[in-house]
């Protein structure tokens, strides 16, 4: 059976946090002990939800704080694969989550809709449909724009 190392909701961003070298440095500690105790190295790692932070509605240029958080986000995978996994980023699953989407873009590329369908529940998180569910506003919403 494969070993696995999990670890969930990174939020890197650069600004007041943990950084990359303190959290890599936490990791590589509990590695340490892993012998030890009995536990396996990991075949694989599994990284889930939250790479990221996001961009706020406060910012005034979400394309570029984004693109920064990812690149944070980017070296801290890279040296968990080289650490962990014989730098083999094959082996790194990464399972995006709900702030590691650009709210920004997306909202732009909604309209509110003229009706709620029925059944938006289900409809809302189908892959192909074009409508989603805002819960804060209690409304349906359609992808006005799938380039965006």
């Amino acid at each position: 059976m494969p070993a696995l190392l999990h670890i969930s909701d990174l939020h890197r961003t650069p600004g007041p946090r943990i950084p990359n070298e303190q959290l890599f440095a936490a990791l590589a500690s509990d590695s340490a002990r892993w012998d030890a105790e009995g536990i396996p190295q990991p075949d694989l790692v599994v990284v889930s939800g939250d790479l990221i932070q996001g961009a706020g509605p406060e910012s005034t240029d979400p394309d570029a704080e984004i693109a920064e958080q990812y690149a944070e986000a980017d070296d801290f995978l890279r040296r968990l694969a080289a650490e962990f996994v014989g730098g083999d980023l094959r082996r790194v699953i990464v399972v995006p989550g709900n702030h590691d989407v650009s709210w920004h873009r997306a909202r732009a590329a909604m309209a509110p809709a003229e009706a709620c369908p029925d059944g938006i529940a289900r409809k809302s998180l189908e892959a192909e449909s074009g409508m989603r569910w805002d819960w804060a506003s209690r409304r349906a919403f359609e992808i006005v724009d799938d380039e965006a």
